[in-house]
């Protein structure tokens, strides 16, 4: 099943709570019918990417300490999680940061929704592009805003750089 019409079928059949139900993330719950209607307004594009896979696995629930640090119990517990990827040429590869439109025409593995449920495979899907809960539009500018800041910081910063001969003079022992 193609990407857009599985968001389509979610649409259709009024399965919007049964996804918000499934991610248990308030963050993203809060915005899944945005970004929903903006994964729906891009047009695909040409992609290499065969197929988008979902694959179950436990996670263990670490806690950390006050310098975030894991604490490691003997009695750790799990919980289960879905990860979901891109396959290319028989490799996974995150789809977290791909064009959108790469993946909107891209189909969803048919084993991956037999072994889960849609619920679960579209849940996980639209957990993974949400980056926490954010519609695409918000997620691009936000990105673009962080890249800005950084960019400014390096420059404003620029007066503590030094030359790499500097550095190499500095380190050379006599």
């Amino acid at each position: 099943m193609k990407f857009k019409d599985a968001l389509l079928k979610i649409k259709k059949e009024g399965l919007l709570d049964c996804i918000v139900d499934e991610s248990n993330d308030y963050e993203v719950c809060s915005s899944i019918e945005k970004e929903i209607d903006s994964l729906l307004s891009l047009e695909p594009c040409s992609s290499s990417i065969e197929s988008i896979v979902c694959i179950r696995s436990l996670k263990e629930e670490l806690k950390m300490d006050e310098n975030r640090h894991y604490i490691i119990e003997p009695d750790v517990k799990y919980h289960v999680t879905y990860n979901v990827y891109a396959v290319h040429n028989n490799n996974l590869y995150s789809i977290l940061f791909m064009d959108l439109r790469k993946i909107i025409g891209a189909d969803i593995l048919d084993s991956c929704i037999e072994r889960y449920g849609f619920v679960t495979v579209m849940a996980s899907i639209l957990h993974e592009l949400s980056n926490s809960g954010y519609a695409y539009s918000q997620r691009k500018e936000e990105i673009n805003n962080a890249l800005k800041i950084t960019e400014k910081e390096i420059l404003d910063q620029s007066e503590n750089f030094i030359s790499l001969d500097d550095l190499s003079n500095s380190l050379v022992l006599s």
